[in-house]
């Protein structure tokens, strides 16, 4: 499934490649998609109501999962565009075994992960 969605926004980015703002330089790009993704996380945040001080409102499930699709999406777009496509799953799946060492205690020096 995962490798569908790569060749799928491989094609979204040809048109947005077309009319979207050129950037400077490789860090320009890192750090505007790093602004994509913090606002499309407010978006999260905001259909969650998570302002805790004011009345709850009905979460809306449809646009919760929308907009965790944007997020996804600009992630999986900016991965494409630094080359990364090829092996950032391993890289990820490497992380989570880490994680799980980690949270087992397992990691010297992050002892303090480790249960009671």
């Amino acid at each position: 499934m995962i490798n569908k969605l790569i060749e799928r926004q491989k094609e979204v980015k040809q048109h947005m490649d077309k009319h979207r703002y050129e950037f400077r330089d490789r860090r320009d790009m890192i750090m505007s998609y790093m602004a994509y993704i913090v606002g499309e996380t407010d978006e999260v945040n905001r259909a969650i109501n998570y302002k805790y001080w004011k009345r709850p409102e009905q979460e809306d499930e449809t646009k919760i999962k929308e907009e965790l699709g944007d997020v996804f999406l600009i992630w999986l777009d900016l991965i494409i565009r630094l080359g990364f496509e090829n092996d950032i799953f391993d890289v990820i799946h490497e992380k989570q075994l880490h994680n799980i060492e980690r949270q087992l205690g397992k990691v010297e020096g992050r002892e303090d992960y480790k249960a009671d």
